[in-house]
């Protein structure tokens, strides 16, 4: 079983779209972050992370368990 974080991230797009795998065990992808990772280069991108970051973090959690 693959669960993906942030599924509607360019790479969340991309890990979804690939074919269906047999895991050994579940998987669990947190691209939570990564909309952070599109500004890089003004730095604004990166100022609410801290705020983001813990419930992205629980939510990505939660699902892992389900």
């Amino acid at each position: 079983m693959l669960s993906i974080t942030g599924i509607r991230s360019e790479l969340g797009r991309v890990l979804a779209g690939m074919p269906p795998r047999q895991w050994a065990a579940p998987v669990h992808v947190n691209l939570a972050g990564q909309q952070a990772n599109s500004l890089l280069h003004d730095g604004h991108a990166w100022k609410d992370l801290a705020h983001t970051l813990p419930g992205t973090t629980r939510r990505a959690l939660r699902n892992a368990v389900a």
